[in-house]
């Protein structure tokens, strides 16, 4: 029997609802998420348990509101804390906003925007095989390689619910035919060896994990360099420090907020962000931010 439960998720002001939506769209999996009219779903697996939940906005609570789908309603308080993590209710900003606000040039943009927020994810296993499948492509073909993986391993969800499947598992992933994938197959064995890691028990992708260990596993996997690595870590562990380096975006913004307009070097761009600590995931969606009104 399913059991349908409602719930509030409070949030600390400032809280950007669209800023959050609008990243999380742009990298939705095809058939396992969706975005329409302001409104966040997506199927999920917990153990041998699966449902869906529905996310919207209740601005004038200060709050989301939450529609779960569950077989059993011991299952709610583990899905809405994963579902605090995904849209990072659990940040205060206001020790953030301080950090941050040292840097007079890079507080110019915050002033903008106080209220970003750092998505998270639903599954360390699906922002992995994310950040894989991200490499050397545009977001957007990212997100359509992303559903034809769901649609050729995952399964498919039963009816009533929102969306076509749910995310492959890992063991599913970890015996993937790297030329089934639409990609180089260097990157889809680097997909099948992460999720055979965890399989195996060698890896886990949690929040409470401590996230230089994780890096230096992921680092140990073939095909995952320090973007990729630190990619998962801001993510998948809710890490608020992690840095993107050699993002090319991100260097891009540095170069036009505080130099002339030239690409920051990586190493530039690493010293500058000393300063940004523990922050330095917040302050890199900022620039992210304002890299889309460069021109």
């Amino acid at each position: 029997m399913k059991i349908s439960a409602t719930q509030h998720l409070e949030y600390a002001r400032p809280f950007n609802w669209s800023s959050i939506l609008g990243f999380l769209a742009r990298r939705v999996t095809p058939g396992v998420e969706t975005i329409s009219q302001n409104t966040y779903s997506r199927s999920f697996r917990l153990g041998q348990h699966c449902g869906y939940f529905e996310v919207s906005h209740d601005p004038d609570r200060d709050c989301l509101l939450v529609n779960i789908n569950v077989p059993n309603q011991d299952l709610i308080p583990a899905v809405l804390e994963r579902i605090r993590s995904l849209f990072d209710l659990n940040f205060n900003p206001d020790i953030m906003l301080a950090t941050l606000g040292k840097d007079e040039k890079l507080w110019s943009r915050v002033e903008l925007n106080p209220g970003l927020r750092k998505p998270g994810s639903w599954d360390g296993i699906e922002i992995a095989v994310r950040a894989i499948t991200g490499q050397q492509i545009s977001v957007d073909g990212a997100t359509t390689v992303m559903g034809k993986i769901a649609y050729m391993f995952g399964e498919q969800t039963p009816a009533g619910f929102p969306v076509s499947h749910f995310f492959p598992t890992p063991q599913a992933l970890a015996e993937l035919d790297p030329q089934a994938l639409p990609m180089p197959q260097a990157r889809a064995r680097t997909i099948r060896s992460v999720s055979k890691a965890i399989t195996d028990g060698k890896l886990a992708l949690e929040s409470n994990l401590n996230t230089q260990f994780l890096i230096d596993q992921l680092l140990a996997i073939k095909g995952i360099g320090p973007w990729t690595a630190q990619y998962i870590a801001m993510r998948a562990l809710a890490d608020a420090d992690a840095l993107l380096e050699g993002d090319l975006v991100l260097e891009n913004a540095a170069g036009h907020l505080y130099g002339d307009g030239q690409r920051m070097p990586t190493r530039e761009l690493v010293e500058l962000a000393e300063q940004w600590r523990p922050y330095r995931a917040y302050a890199s969606l900022h620039l992210w931010e304002y890299s889309a009104g460069i021109k």
